[in-house]
């Protein structure tokens, strides 16, 4: 799994961290679902959180290298870009 099985969390936190401490953090990858209404996008016709004060709230007692991998690192690195 590790060696090439990315997973992807949105609203999932339980899961999300349960997966973080199981697999750790390498193939972890975070998303908005942007554009799709359902994001994490707030707006007027919206009732959804904004990414920083979900991420804030679910994992913001996660060291920052970690919270970096999830948020950039780990695509970076699967995407082949900087």
């Amino acid at each position: 799994f590790r060696r090439q099985i990315y997973g992807c969390f949105w609203f999932e936190a339980e899961n999300a961290r349960y997966a973080i401490e199981r697999l750790g953090p390498d193939n972890i990858l975070y998303e908005t679902d942007f554009p799709h209404p359902t994001s994490m996008s707030p707006g007027p016709a919206s009732t959804a959180v904004a990414p920083n004060e979900f991420l804030d709230h679910s994992f913001g007692d996660l060291p920052e290298a970690t919270l970096r991998k999830i948020l950039h690192d780990n695509a970076a690195r699967l995407y082949r870009v900087r």
